[in-house]
C-alpha cells in the first residue's frame, strides 16, 4: 500500500523538524511579532507627542493631533490589501520569504519614519512622507502576524499545533 506507483512520485509523511529548530521558530515569530508590534505602536506615542508638532505645526495643537492621528489610520486601513498581497506570495512562493518581506519592508518604514525631515524643513512634502511610510508600514503588518502564525503551524507536530499558532496571535495583547 505505501509503496510508489510506477511512473508517479510517492509523496512521503512530512518530517518534524528537531526539537531545537522548533525553540528557533518560536522564539523567531515572538521577536518578529514584537518588533512588528512596536514599530506600529511606537508610531501611536510619537504621534501624540511629537508628530502634530513637527508635521502639522500650521493648525491649532487639537488640529494637529487629529492629523497625526489620522496618519495612524491610514496604517490600518491598508493593512487588509497588505494581507492579500502578501497571502498570495506566501501560497506562490513560501510563507518564510514573504515572513521576510514583511518583516523587513515594515522595519525599513520604520527606519525612514526616524529620517524624515520635519514641515520647517520640507514644507508640506514631510506630512506627505509619513502618511506613505505609513501606508508602507501598515502594509507590511498586514500579513507579518498571521504569516508567523501560518509558519509555526505547519512546523509542529498535530498533537501540539494548537501551541505555537495562537501563540503569536495573542502577543499584541501582552504588551
Amino acid at each position: 500500500m505505501n509503496e510508489p506507483l510506477k511512473g508517479r512520485r510517492h509523496i512521503s509523511q512530512p518530517t518534524m523538524p528537531p526539537p531545537s529548530s522548533l525553540v528557533r521558530l518560536v522564539a523567531a515569530s515572538v521577536v518578529g511579532t514584537a518588533i512588528e508590534f512596536y514599530d506600529f505602536f511606537l508610531y501611536a506615542t510619537a504621534a501624540a507627542l511629537v508628530s502634530n508638532k513637527d508635521f502639522f505645526p500650521t493648525s491649532n495643537p487639537l488640529t494637529g493631533i487629529f492629523l497625526a492621528f489620522l496618519t495612524y489610520a491610514v496604517g490600518f486601513l491598508v493593512r487588509p490589501i497588505g494581507g492579500m498581497v502578501f497571502g498570495h506570495i506566501g501560497d506562490r512562493h513560501g510563507r518564510r520569504l514573504a515572513l521576510v518581506l514583511t518583516l523587513s519592508l515594515g522595519g525599513t518604514a520604520t527606519f525612514c519614519m526616524g529620517l524624515l525631515p520635519t514641515f520647517f524643513q520640507v514644507g508640506v512634502l514631510a506630512p506627505v512622507l509619513l502618511t506613505l511610510l505609513r501606508l508602507i508600514q501598515g502594509f507590511a503588518l498586514g500579513i507579518a502576524q498571521h504569516s508567523i502564525a501560518v509558519f509555526g503551524h505547519r512546523c509542529r507536530r498535530p498533537a501540539v499545533r494548537w501551541a505555537t499558532c495562537c501563540q503569536p496571535l495573542f502577543l499584541p495583547c501582552f504588551r
